[in-house]
């Protein structure tokens, strides 16, 4: 699932924005993983999933991520 969401969001990604240590394909992974672990830290504290606050979340760490992968 991951491979077929990889080409499809990021097949106009243009890579020469990233540094040459990051690969576009890693920075997916890391975003993933981040929010794999922000939700399952969610669910351990017996909190509902609540689609706002996830997406809220998922755009400080893309933000974060930004940074680190681009030049």
């Amino acid at each position: 699932m991951l491979d077929d969401m990889f080409q499809r969001y990021f097949a106009g990604v243009d890579e020469k924005k990233f540094r040459p240590e990051v690969s576009p394909r890693q920075a997916l992974d890391l975003l993933v993983q981040l929010m794999d672990g922000y939700i399952h830290q969610q669910l351990l504290r017996g909190k509902p999933l609540d689609m706002d606050a996830v997406m809220a979340e998922y755009q400080v760490w893309k933000d974060v991520v930004r940074k680190y992968a681009y030049k």
